[in-house]
């Protein structure tokens, strides 16, 4: 039995954006706290040859979550029924202790064929939220606090592999299954920026996530490369009914099909020409299916949750490098790499916005990022 022991310590630091309104503007000024966590986690783990060809790895980790202060606290009056804000100058506010136990198995039927296992427990303490169409830099990461739980997940995987032709093949099929017992989503209409009191805007959901992988490497020769394809799906439901009235929709990182082909080929000893080529589903988002007009101000009705996803996206990059020297003993390894991304152009959608002039029914409009081919040049020189 080889037993392994270790410690992790986690300190991070939630800064988030002031307003500041400008002269005569009738905002008012707007302070959210930044705050830090401390995440300390021991942890143990066995491994053990059971048979000469089974291995089994069991470990458990001993989470110590600690959000540090000062900070405002909020809490419900139970007479108003309202929540109120305290400063509490406390160093430590909140804690949450957490037991993630885990193991795994590889059985080796012969040289060339195996299987693999596993099973873990996580909790995550902190959640990154957005209700925009776009992944963007300014969604808030919100650290769990007395409003906010941990998100809790148990994940199972399981995966056979093949060898062939002396190796020179991998063949690969590897499933999962994640279930997300206690998880937090926006709700419908809610802002997430400049939020001081996010957990008002919150609804606790339950979810799933799961999917299947299918992988081919080819490993040596002058031609090597992989082709990968994965399927899944990911949903979540609200525990109040108070999005979709309870019935499962997709998440945001909701892409059923993932397809990447990535080769590289030596035309000589010194030049290599590589490829890539990338396809996935569209990822789902929330967007009108009205609008009306009140005192002149034109708004949307929305119905469910995530109704709408983008279209595909996909791409091709090429590239193609010359090596100044190969040798193993070279005391200066150079080389000069041409490429090109997004060879023909592809205007994956970004984003998506709804206009209407006048009209009940909104339209929709993607925007593009990078829409056209990019090429570069770069130079890399290293000295051994």
């Amino acid at each position: 039995v080889e037993l392994e022991l270790g410690l992790e310590a986690i300190l991070t630091n939630y800064q988030r954006d002031d307003l500041t309104p400008k002269e005569n503007s009738r905002r008012e000024p707007l302070n959210i706290d930044n705050l830090q966590s401390l995440e300390a986690s021991p942890y143990i783990s066995a491994k053990s040859n059971i048979l000469n060809n089974l291995n089994v790895r069991v470990g458990i980790r001993f989470v110590n979550y600690a959000l540090l202060g000062p900070r405002n606290r909020y809490v419900l009056d139970e007479n108003s029924g309202l929540v109120v804000s305290n400063t509490d100058d406390s160093f430590i506010t909140d804690t949450y202790f957490s037991l993630e136990p885990r193991a795994s198995f590889n059985y080796l039927i012969n040289q060339s064929t195996s299987f693999k296992g596993s099973y873990n427990r996580a909790r995550q303490f902190d959640y990154l939220f957005s209700n925009s169409t776009a992944s963007l830099p300014t969604d808030p990461w919100i650290p769990v606090s007395d409003f906010i739980k941990p998100q809790l997940v148990d994940q199972f995987s399981l995966g056979g592999f093949k060898n062939f032709r002396d190796n020179k093949y991998e063949l690969a099929v590897e499933g999962y299954f994640k279930a997300f017992r206690t998880s937090y989503d926006v709700s419908t209409g809610s802002e997430v920026l400049l939020q001081p009191r996010l957990f008002e805007e919150l609804v606790r959901v339950e979810g799933e996530s799961k999917g299947i992988e299918l992988s081919l490497k080819k490993k040596s020769g002058k031609a090597t490369g992989w082709i990968s394809y994965t399927f899944s799906s990911s949903k979540f439901r609200s525990l109040s009914d108070e999005i979709n009235n309870g019935e499962y929709y997709p998440t945001a990182f909701d892409t059923p099909h993932n397809l990447s082909l990535n080769s590289s080929l030596a035309l000589s000893r010194f030049i290599t020409f590589s490829s890539s080529f990338i396809f996935k589903s569209g990822r789902p988002v929330t967007l009108p299916v009205a609008s009306f007009e009140f005192n002149g101000v034109r708004g949307f009705v929305t119905n469910d949750r995530n109704n709408y996803r983008l279209e595909p996206t996909h791409r091709l990059d090429l590239s193609i490098t010359y090596e100044g020297s190969n040798k193993r003993d070279a005391k200066v390894d150079h080389s000069v790499t041409l490429a090109v991304y997004n060879l023909y152009g592809r205007r994956n959608p970004f984003s998506v916005y709804a206009k209407t002039d006048q009209a009940t029914r909104p339209k929709f409009y993607e925007l593009s990022v990078l829409g056209s081919a990019f090429p570069s040049i770069s130079y890399n020189l290293k000295i051994n």
